[in-house]
């Protein structure tokens, strides 16, 4: 209803004017009520009957023929009023078209916050490189990721590194990045990737007492609307009771989380 008061108010404020400019200024339109109330006069004895209908008629009859006479100025205003409605009825819809944006973008975005994607870790596995010496392989990570969100994942960026720290781990390992490429990653579909090293079996005979050999790195990736998430993790080198080796979780907050 807001949309439509100035248009509604044009439309009184001209019908106000044109009844002040006719009863004031136009001659023709103030000898013409003269002589219909004159007319009625000669016709109508009782005066005192119809008082509201003798003063309404010669305005009326007289505002028609005014207006008849000036048919292409009346049209002219005419065509002002369609201008006018046309406008109103513009600007209603380009605020109407806005408002309906707004609604829809609101709507996506409260779809995207409950449907968001969500990289998870599912598993390290231990990988040799023997490129450089079969006999000395170097220790590598393969890591696999699923998205158990409820929609897509791109991944834009991995940072990861496999090297040896003192324990307990301290804050400020360098990441550095591995992988650039955008990759897709359908919901409920996994991925993976390697870490290489230049740690092999006889360096980590070295590593004793606080000394640990550290898989760490973390997974950038967006949603549809381009809001940055993270998953990190780390693991620790062992060797398990039957010498097979293996990446296991450690306590550490700092470099194992996701949001």
């Amino acid at each position: 209803m807001k949309k439509w008061l100035p248009f509604i108010g044009a439309c009184i404020i001209g019908l106000a004017i044109f009844l002040l400019a006719e009863n004031k200024v136009a001659q023709s339109f103030q000898q013409c009520v003269t002589d219909e109330r004159g007319h009625q006069s000669a016709n109508n004895s009782n005066k005192s009957r119809f008082i509201i209908g003798r003063a309404i008629e010669p305005q009326f009859v007289c505002s028609v023929e005014f207006l008849d006479s000036h048919s292409g100025f009346v049209a002219a205003l005419a065509g002002i009023a369609v201008a006018l409605f046309t406008y109103t009825l513009y600007t209603a819809s380009i605020e109407q078209a806005g408002l309906t944006r707004d609604s829809i973008t609101l709507a996506r975005d409260e779809f995207l916050a409950t449907h968001r994607p969500k990289i998870v870790i599912h598993a390290i596995e231990f990988s040799n490189d023997i490129s450089d010496s079969p006999a000395h392989p170097n220790v590598g990570a393969s890591i696999t990721y699923f998205n158990k969100g409820r929609s897509e994942a791109v991944i834009v960026e991995i940072q990861a590194v496999i090297s040896g720290r003192g324990l307990p781990l301290q804050s400020g390992i360098i990441l550095p990045t591995i992988q650039t490429a955008r990759v897709v990653v359908p919901v409920g579909m996994p991925g993976t990737f390697i870490i290489g090293s230049e740690i092999d079996d006889r360096h980590i005979r070295l590593l004793e007492g606080g000394q640990a050999v550290v898989c760490a790195g973390v997974i950038i990736y967006e949603d549809a609307k381009g809001n940055r998430r993270r998953t990190a993790f780390c693991r620790q080198f062992v060797r398990q009771m039957s010498g097979r080796p293996c990446w296991v979780e450690m306590d550490e907050p700092e470099y194992e989380y996701a949001y």
